[in-house]
C-alpha cells in the first residue's frame, strides 16, 4: 500500500512548487529557449496550462455552482497571483503565479503582422488544444470591434469579456487590435472528498490553514479519477512523516480527456523546467500508480482572477519593432479566471494587443528651450531667447 499523505503540503522549512498544470490529452510540449528569462522579470508558479489553437465554438456543460461561481466575479482582480507570458520566465517562489498561452497567440500574430520573428522561442502551438476551446480574431482599432468581439466570443467560448469591457478604444486606421480567448470547463467523475481545513506550509516554512479535498483515509481510492505519476523519496530518514518525500506527481482525470497534473517539487526555476521534471520522472518510475483503499490524497481549493499588463515587455519588443518596422505595441494585457476545487475546473484566459503602424510623436516643450524669430529667407534671427522656468513669466 502507498501512502500519499498530503501531497501539496510541506511541514519541513524547504522550498517547493505546488504546480497546477492543464493538459489537453496526449500532448507533449518540447524543447526550451532560456532566454525569455532575461527579457521580462522574474514572477511564480501556481498553474502550468498547456493550451492553444484556434477559434469556433465551445461545448455547452453543465458545471457545478462551485465552478461556474469565478465566472461570477469578473470584477474582482486579485493582485495575490503574478501573470508571467511564457513558460520561461523565471519563478519567484514567494509568490503565486500563472501563465496561459493566450498572450503568446497574440505575439505570433504581431511577429506574423511584423513578418518578423519573436526574438525569444515559445513552443506551444495551435496543436496543444482543441478547436473549440480557443476564439482568436484581429481588425481595424475601434469601438464597433470591441462590441464585435465581446459579442463573437460570448457566443463561442460562453466568456463575458472583462478584458474588452474595459478596453477604451477610438476608431484609428493606423492601429490593429489582436483579441485570444480562452476556455475551459472540467468535471471530475465521480467527484473527490472535501477533506477540510488542513496545513499548508509556505516557502518561509510559515503554516497556513487552508481547505483542502481530495481522497480521505476512509475512501477506496481506486474509485477516484486521480493516479501517482511518480514518487521520490528523502535518502535520509526524516523527522516528520511529510518529510518522507523529496517530489511527486498525481494526475487528475477529467471527462473530457483533459488532465490536471499536480506536482510538488524543491526545484523552482520556470514553469518549463518543472514540466520537463515532471515528465521526466514520471517515465522513470516504475513504481504503483493507482491510489488504493487507506492511501490520502490532499489538494487544496483555489481560485482567483487575476489581470496583467505587460509593460517591460511590451516596451522591449517596440525597441525591436521600431528600430526596423516603424510600428510599435500600444498596449498589451491579459486576464486569467481559474477555480479548482472537488467537483471540476474552471480556466478561462483572454489576451488583448493593440498595435500602432505610424509612431505617434508627442513633442512638448517641458524642458528648458529656445526661442528664435527671423525674416522668411533671412540668414540672421532678429530675436532670441532662452527659456529655463517660463513659471517666471506668466
Amino acid at each position: 500500500m502507498i501512502k500519499v499523505s498530503s501531497p501539496l503540503l510541506t511541514i519541513a522549512k524547504r522550498s517547493f512548487l505546488a504546480g497546477f498544470l492543464l493538459i489537453p490529452s496526449g500532448c507533449a510540449q518540447k524543447g526550451a529557449n532560456e532566454n525569455m528569462a532575461k527579457i521580462v522579470q522574474p514572477q511564480l508558479t501556481e498553474i502550468v496550462s498547456k493550451a492553444a489553437a484556434d477559434s469556433i465554438k465551445a461545448t455547452s456543460l453543465t458545471l457545478p455552482k462551485e465552478i461556474k461561481s469565478i465566472k461570477d466575479k469578473n470584477n474582482n482582480v486579485s493582485n495575490s497571483v503574478n501573470i508571467v507570458p511564457t513558460m520561461y520566465n523565471k519563478l519567484d517562489p514567494a509568490k503565486n503565479t500563472a501563465y496561459c498561452p493566450t498572450t503568446i497567440l497574440v505575439l505570433n500574430k504581431f511577429a506574423e503582422i511584423f513578418n518578423t520573428e519573436l526574438p525569444f522561442t515559445e513552443t506551444f502551438t495551435k496543436n496543444n488544444i482543441d478547436k473549440s476551446s480557443l476564439f482568436q480574431a484581429d481588425g481595424t482599432t475601434s469601438p464597433e470591434l470591441v462590441r464585435t468581439l465581446r459579442h463573437d466570443v460570448k457566443c463561442n467560448l460562453g466568456i463575458d469579456s472583462k478584458l474588452l469591457q474595459g478596453l477604451n478604444v477610438n476608431y484609428n486606421p493606423n492601429n490593429k487590435t489582436v483579441y485570444v480567448a480562452m476556455n475551459k470547463d472540467l468535471i471530475f467523475n465521480p467527484e473527490f472528498d472535501s477533506i477540510g481545513e488542513a496545513p499548508f506550509c509556505t516557502y518561509d516554512g510559515q503554516n497556513r490553514s487552508v481547505k483542502m479535498f481530495g481522497i480521505g483515509h476512509e475512501t477506496n481510492g481506486s474509485s477516484k479519477p486521480a493516479e501517482i505519476m511518480f514518487i521520490k523519496y528523502n535518502d535520509d530518514l526524516p523527522e516528520n512523516y511529510e518529510d518522507l518525500y523529496e517530489s511527486f506527481a498525481v494526475r487528475l482525470k477529467t471527462n473530457t480527456g483533459d488532465e490536471v497534473l499536480l506536482l510538488r517539487t524543491p526545484r523552482i526555476t520556470t514553469f518549463n523546467d518543472a514540466y520537463e521534471e515532471l515528465k521526466k520522472s514520471t517515465q522513470e518510475y516504475d513504481g504503483q500508480r493507482k491510489f488504493s483503499f487507506g492511501d490520502e490524497l490532499y489538494i487544496p481549493y483555489t481560485e482567483f482572477s487575476s489581470e496583467a499588463s505587460f509593460e517591460e515587455l511590451r516596451e522591449f519588443l517596440n525597441i525591436l519593432f521600431l528600430h526596423d518596422q516603424g510600428t510599435y505595441i500600444q498596449e498589451l494585457k491579459q486576464t486569467i479566471d481559474f477555480a479548482l476545487n472537488q467537483e471540476g475546473v474552471h480556466l478561462s484566459s483572454e489576451s488583448v494587443g493593440v498595435l500602432s503602424s505610424g509612431f505617434s510623436d508627442q513633442l512638448k516643450f517641458d524642458r528648458p528651450f529656445f526661442v528664435f524669430m527671423q525674416q522668411q529667407g533671412a540668414e540672421n534671427p532678429y530675436f532670441a531667447a532662452f527659456i529655463s522656468d517660463p513659471s517666471q513669466l506668466q
